[in-house]
């Protein structure tokens, strides 16, 4: 962002990179956590003598694959702005 700043791109532009690079890590560490904790529990219960069934909480994987990476994208763009209205 330094770079972009130095040749003139204005404060919105920089607001928005730093936003969609939030929102991408979110929704990057969302789409490797939900997998690495989907797995195993899966796992545990098909080598459980007890007839247990395994149903995926799709509230909560909609929760962690969409509305956490949207907010954090919202929440990271709102603050870059404001900073950089202060300077």
């Amino acid at each position: 962002t330094h770079t972009l700043h130095t040749l003139g791109a204005s404060p919105r532009a920089l607001a928005g990179l730093v936003a969609a690079r939030a929102g991408l890590l979110a929704a990057l560490g969302g789409a490797l956590a939900v997998p690495a904790g989907l797995a195993p529990s899966y796992g545990l219960l098909a080598l459980a003598d007890v007839p247990l069934v395994f149903e995926a909480p799709f509230g909560t994987l909609a929760l962690i694959l969409i509305a956490y990476p949207a907010a954090t994208y919202c929440a990271a763009g709102l603050i870059a702005l404001a900073r950089s209205r202060g300077d």
